[in-house]
């Protein structure tokens, strides 16, 4: 598991690198990287949701799937639960909250998740981690976008934003996907190629992202600051703890809760400095928060897996 994490975190830095010296070389600009967090989210995500779920049709698998999306919706909601007071406790500025909001509730299941997982379980254990995916992308449509956006609106908005919501790419592409695995269908091999080229693209460029966000930054401040360390402990350590805790006692698949606590044990998703650039949010600390909580992950996730 730690050569496992080692790796995927070598390239993922690698790729912040590249970002972050882009961006001091003029590479890249608020315009490009704004453009480039729409193609993540409307474009490169949706295929890779979508990849994630062409697999071959089984029913243990589909009940173990079906239990992995809703014990993981429930440590994505508790991650938001046990927000709202630490942000009052911390006295948030509006601007932090939202960050600090998204971050506890969303791991970086997608971008950090599945290459770990598919190191340690292999092809049956992604499944799971597909079907955890697909509760992240429907709440991080909905409940993550809320967020950024401070609050629901009357009636007759909030049904313009789930509205909205459901013809999200990503969510178009969960529910395509999910069909296709429930009929075991694949798509024409040089059309699934195609898909799978522009699903690789999501990594690096959200990792370009957000080194090009973290280059707006003085280097010194990217460490500083104890109450983002107060969140990161939080969500490297608090929320997998707990989910450990309830989840054991009810399950009756060990792989299962090993995916769930593990997921839940997951930096900041990078999809927070996305939604903080999209919704002109405070993307500076959004990219600091991901960027410490993804080095100081190679420390906290095998004493997450000790309790296992």
């Amino acid at each position: 598991m730690f050569q496992a994490m080692i790796n995927s975190l070598i390239s993922l830095f690698l790729c912040i690198s590249l970002g972050y010296i882009c961006r001091r070389t003029k590479a890249l600009n608020d315009e490009v990287t704004s453009g480039l967090s729409g193609l993540l989210i409307n474009v490169t995500l949706p295929c890779t949701i979508f990849i994630s779920l062409m697999r071959e049709f089984s029913l243990n698998l589909l009940l173990g799937s079906l239990a992995s999306f809703v014990a993981s919706a429930a440590m994505y909601l508790f991650g938001l639960l046990i927000a709202i007071p630490i942000a009052k406790l911390l006295r948030a500025t509006p601007s932090e909250k939202a960050v600090w909001q998204f971050a506890l509730m969303f791991p970086n299941v997608g971008y950090t998740g599945f290459p770990v997982m598919n190191a340690l379980y292999g092809a049956d254990g992604l499944i799971y981690t597909s079907m955890s995916n697909v509760a992240f992308n429907f709440l991080v449509f909905t409940i993550g976008a809320r967020i950024f956006t401070h609050g629901a609106p009357e009636a007759a908005g909030a049904k313009d934003g789930i509205r909205r919501v459901l013809v999200k790419p990503a969510l178009i592409m969960t529910f395509i996907g999910f069909v296709f695995f429930i009929f075991s269908l694949r798509l024409p091999s040089p059309i699934e190629d195609g898909i799978s080229l522009v699903s690789a693209m999501t990594t690096p460029l959200s990792m370009i992202v957000v080194g090009s966000l973290l280059a707006k930054s003085n280097l010194k401040s990217i460490f500083m600051g104890w109450k983002m360390y107060a969140i990161i402990f939080a969500r490297l350590i608090m929320i997998p703890l707990a989910t450990l805790l309830a989840i054991k006692p009810v399950s009756p698949d060990p792989i299962l809760t090993a995916i769930v606590v593990l997921l839940a044990a997951m930096p900041v998703a990078s999809l927070t400095v996305i939604f903080a650039e999209e919704y002109h949010g405070d993307s500076e600390l959004a990219s600091r928060m991901i960027f410490m909580s993804t080095l100081l992950m190679i420390a906290t996730l095998p004493f997450i897996y000790m309790f296992l």
